[in-house]
């Protein structure tokens, strides 16, 4: 049974998307559309909330490279929040450097 789920808000000219659960292949699909909808709203500043994420797969993880890329072609940001150690970690292996933030406003103000 899969207990995940997405949920996306607005705050200024941010979305910020809330997934839970494991982001793996069934949910990084879902992920990428919830993302896809905000560049079709021309938003490129996302703020991705892992609080409630367990763990990311590889192609969970290929979904957040693909968001990096889009975001800085569009002179926008990719920031996550709420980023467990473990989920850190796992970023650290791929070798890039992730804004991470530990509260919205700060997220919001940088």
């Amino acid at each position: 049974m899969n207990n995940s789920s997405i949920q996306t808000k607005t705050i200024s000219n941010h979305n910020i998307i809330t997934p839970t659960g494991t982001i793996d292949f069934i949910n990084a699909e879902l992920l990428d559309q919830e993302i896809q909808h905000s560049f079709d709203q021309n938003i490129y500043n996302i703020i991705i909330d892992l609080e409630q994420v367990k763990l990311i797969t590889s192609v969970g993880l290929r979904v957040i490279l693909k968001t990096v890329r889009e975001c800085l072609k569009h002179t926008g940001s990719l920031k996550l929040l709420h980023t467990s150690e473990s989920i850190q970690d796992t970023l650290k292996i791929i070798g890039i450097k992730f804004d991470l933030y530990d509260s919205l406003s700060e997220a919001l103000n940088s």
